[in-house]
């Protein structure tokens, strides 16, 4: 018989031997039991948590939930970033919207006071007529 085959189950299938081998983040320390069949194996993570799986979840588990909490951690942290990235964006939108608004005001200001109206400044305005001419047209 195999020297990896620790016992029979109850199922009738050999049991193996799945100590110190790795399946992700997880170290198999020894056999935990056996339970309607299937094989359970007292497992550390890296994070230092023990926790017993089942050997046939051993393949596409990695690890005892640490990095499931990690990733959720750093994508809350990159969420994060983005919306302060936008905030950012959207403030700096309305400082020069505030910006364009005053200095047209300023603008407005100044050509009243040169006795322009609106229409006038459109009309006489640096490069005024050339875009009259081409809305006339």
């Amino acid at each position: 018989m195999d020297e990896n085959v620790i016992k029979k189950r109850s199922a009738g299938r050999p049991l193996i031997d799945l100590v110190g081998k790795r399946f992700g983040l997880l170290e198999v320390i020894r056999f935990h039991e056996t339970k309607n069949g299937r094989a359970y194996w007292l497992c550390r993570c890296e994070c230092g948590t023990m926790k017993t799986i089942a050997g046939h979840n051993l393949k596409r588990i990695i690890s005892c939930g640490c990095a499931k909490r990690a990733a959720q951690e750093a994508a809350w942290i990159r969420r994060r970033q983005r919306e302060a990235t936008a905030r950012r964006a959207e403030e700096e939108r309305q400082r020069a919207e505030r910006c364009h608004k005053e200095f047209l005001e300023r603008q407005m200001i100044r050509n009243q006071e040169a006795g322009l109206r609106f229409d006038d400044y459109w009309m006489f305005g640096p490069g005024g007529q050339e875009w009259f001419e081409r809305m006339v047209i």
